[in-house]
């Protein structure tokens, strides 16, 4: 058990209460004056929008005068590449989820598993850098590039552009580097590459996104099965209750396109739009008894987007930690889990640094 992994939760529930202060009329949306911006946090409201066709993924623009002048030319040029990406595509069918499910059916994961519980020692602790190893390990052979350690750091370091934890101006050229180090290192690989290789830019996109997202459900779905009967088995309905209890991604930005009515309120085109799929995931309209860990929900949770805007990884991580928790709850039992570090973005929460108790069974 854990006296500390609660923290985690708290910090979800802060945000979420946030939200629900600023919303004056509680209607589950409101404009928030100083981002310039609609909120959205109510599971329908995210559902009408993002499965519609009247918002479209909102394109990155950073204005150059923001930067030195001897940095202006990498940023326009990271712009140009990432503009291009499957993130900001609203009809693209990335060919980059055939290819990371193909090589994904060609990996030996129970190997990859044992590799990583052959670490854990007589102290029988596993941390960040055993799992984050076991990732990084796995997004090289999803992705079909060599593992690198040097790939690890530029995609770690990149992941803080998806997730809205820069600092400064200074560290948003740092991070595009790191970017554009990897959508190079990607597009050598591809012989018929373009000008802006689609490919590679999606690979480069789907890399950096397997390093965050596996690692901190791992640890959310040990924190929400720690108090399960020995030799239950944690299934598919189990991991993906935890990632909507813990959603690695906590919005995603939009505009709209045309003018639209929607319950008694006006949104013309060109209006910014914020949507917090991952407390729409605490919907109690949605989802009875919504901090409750209650597997097997009827409706599906936000964290891995909906409909096209689905994450191409969606179906690969989920069952990889559920191999992964299985594999280590088989041979252990979590006697404590304790959380070191979170960080907090303004599009995402993860778990950075952790120790895993075990005792073996």
């Amino acid at each position: 058990m854990s006296d500390t992994s609660a923290e985690l939760t708290d910090i979800y529930i802060r945000r979420y209460e946030e939200l629900l202060d600023l919303d004056e009329r509680k209607k589950g949306f409101f404009y928030h004056n100083s981002m310039k911006c609609w909120i959205f946090y109510r599971y329908d409201d995210c559902l009408h929008f993002l499965n519609g066709v009247n918002v479209t993924k909102k394109r990155m623009n950073v204005p150059l005068d923001l930067f030195q002048i001897e940095d202006r030319h990498i940023v326009q040029h990271f712009l140009h590449i990432f503009n291009e990406s499957v993130i900001f595509n609203d009809k693209k069918h990335s060919g980059v989820a055939s290819v990371i499910s193909s090589n994904y059916r060609k990996m030996d994961v129970c190997n990859l598993i044992n590799s990583v519980m052959g670490c854990i020692g007589e102290n029988s602790i596993i941390s960040e850098k055993d799992i984050g190893r076991a990732n990084n390990i796995l997004a090289c052979f999803l992705t079909g590039i060599p593992s690198d350690d040097e790939l690890t750091r530029h995609a770690i370091k990149a992941g803080m552009l998806f997730d809205g934890k820069i600092s400064d101006a200074n560290h948003f050229v740092s991070v595009v580097k790191s970017f554009i180090f990897l959508y190079d290192k990607f597009t050598a690989l591809n012989e018929y590459a373009t000008e802006v290789n689609d490919t590679s830019v999606d690979l480069t996109v789907a890399f950096i996104a397997a390093h965050q997202t596996s690692m901190h459900l791992i640890f959310s779905v040990l924190y929400d099965i720690s108090n399960m009967q020995d030799g239950e088995s944690v299934t598919k309905q189990m991991v993906l209750e935890s990632a909507r209890l813990h959603s690695p991604v906590i919005s995603v930005g939009r505009i709209f396109l045309m003018h639209e009515q929607y319950k008694g309120q006006d949104f013309n085109a060109g209006e910014k739009a914020l949507f917090y799929t991952g407390f729409a995931n605490y919907d109690p309209e949605t989802f009875v008894n919504p901090l409750t860990f209650i597997p097997g929900r009827k409706a599906r949770p936000l964290s891995f987007g909906t409909g096209l805007n689905t994450c191409i990884g969606m179906n690969v991580s989920i069952d990889f930690v559920t191999s992964f928790v299985n594999q280590l709850t088989k041979k252990y039992r979590i006697s404590k889990l304790v959380i070191n570090e979170v960080s907090e973005g303004s599009a995402a929460i993860g778990v950075d640094k952790f120790n895993v108790n075990l005792v073996k069974r």
